[in-house]
């Protein structure tokens, strides 16, 4: 505030941040409707109904990486176990490459972090 008064600052999340770049550097004029998905230690999506960000009665609308496959699963950091998440994001395969290479599988990834696989 004190270096920017009339600044209006917004805090959002990733995948609803890639939706509305998406909606307003590719779209606004031709569509009015998308799904931005995104995937990176997570799993979600960006909702966009009629040029509004859908957010849905919970606020969490896009956040399909939280959909239960396996209901045994791992645990998510959400909580829940079985997330879809759990599979399919960052996370996950740096934990089954570091398994994988523990177990003997030989790897490019050793050389890339000199030996330690803490990096």
């Amino acid at each position: 505030k004190k270096y920017f008064p009339r600044l209006k600052v917004i805090l959002e999340n990733d995948a609803n941040t890639a939706a509305w770049g998406a909606y307003f550097l590719i779209g606004k004029k031709k569509i009015k409707n998308l799904i931005c998905l995104t995937l990176g230690t997570g799993l979600g999506g960006g909702i966009i109904i009629n040029g509004q960000l859908y957010r849905g009665v919970s606020g969490s609308a896009g956040e399909i990486g939280h959909i239960i496959l396996y209901p045994q699963g791992l645990r998510c950091n959400c909580g829940n176990y079985g997330c879809i998440e759990r599979y399919v994001g960052v996370n996950y395969l740096v934990e089954m490459a570091k398994k994988e290479i523990i177990q003997g599988r030989k790897s490019i990834i050793m050389k890339l972090v000199k030996g330690d696989l803490k990096k």
